[in-house]
């Protein structure tokens, strides 16, 4: 990659968007069997090199940025380790319509490609978009609204929320109930008194009390509130020890509402995928 280092991180977006949106199945299973059986090469190094070829990346002619910071983009997950994850070993869902939504199974195949955290950053500024990929099929659970997904458990919800629950305790206020993913991982924790959650959908909430919360351990701890989170969040007088927001799909749905709740936020507040969003909002604001 050559460029400043503004330019590069633009150019790795660009190509990764346009592979993770047309052809994230382009490296298959047979393709890694063949390419390490020709060259010896470890899992994570053989799906790096046919990935870039993928993204027509002249490795040789970038092979320090390839080296130091391509490496640290992507990634060879260990299905074991999200399989374990308290909320899917605990948590079964069967295929179904509620309403608008519909609830069904989907799955990642060998070696294709998808987010799976957050932005990452280097000290000088160079982006790490977090792009990983498992060996074997992953069967998730997702909930479609106009075969559009919104919701999922998948490594990318999983990780991008670990830290905002690792530090819940007390009462815990969150926007946005999804498959209810945050709402069980903050409720098996004992240093958390009650999980409430704000959602206007109510499709969501009737597919979430029918089939979700009767199999959570601590039921007792969820207080469900139907009601607009802005509305909820400008009139709100309890007070929560931790509030988590994730009301919205991506990046383009998320920053009008990130915007405006950043307006009325109190005490201590999280924000799904915050870094990759404020990204792309400082973009946004050097175009200006």
């Amino acid at each position: 990659m050559n460029g400043t280092i503004q330019q590069t991180n633009e150019t790795i977006l660009h190509k990764l968007s346009i592979y993770l949106n047309e052809t994230p199945n382009a490296v298959t299973a047979d393709m890694m069997k063949h390419f390490m059986q020709e060259t010896g090469m470890s899992e994570h190094d053989a799906y790096r090199y046919l990935l870039a070829a993928e993204l027509d990346i002249d490795i040789e002619k970038s092979r320090h940025w390839f080296e130091k910071d391509f490496s640290r983009m992507i990634s060879c997950l260990d299905a074991d380790a999200y399989n374990s994850n308290p909320y899917r070993q605990n948590i079964h869902l069967d295929s179904r319509n509620y309403g608008k939504w519909q609830l069904k199974k989907e799955t990642l195949q060998p070696y294709e490609a998808f987010v799976f955290d957050d932005f990452k950053y280097g000290t000088d500024g160079t982006l790490y978009p977090q792009i990983g990929c498992f060996s074997v099929p992953f069967v998730f659970d997702a909930v479609l609204q106009n075969d559009r997904e919104w919701m999922s458990i998948t490594p990318n919800e999983i990780n991008t929320m670990r830290s905002v629950i690792e530090e819940a305790s007390g009462n815990v206020l969150t926007y946005g109930l999804g498959l209810g993913y945050f709402a069980y991982m903050c409720s098996i924790k004992p240093e958390v008194a009650s999980v409430t959650v704000v959602e206007k959908d109510p499709s969501v909430i009737a597919l979430f009390q029918k089939e979700i919360l009767p199999q959570f351990k601590q039921k007792d701890k969820i207080r469900v509130i139907k009601a607009d989170a802005f509305e909820y969040a400008a009139a709100v007088k309890e007070e929560y020890d931790l509030t988590f927001a994730d009301l919205w799909h991506d990046v383009q749905d998320g920053i009008p509402c990130y915007t405006e709740l950043k307006k009325i936020e109190r005490g201590k507040t999280r924000y799904w995928i915050e870094k990759t969003m404020q990204y792309y909002m400082k973009e946004q604001n050097e175009l200006k």
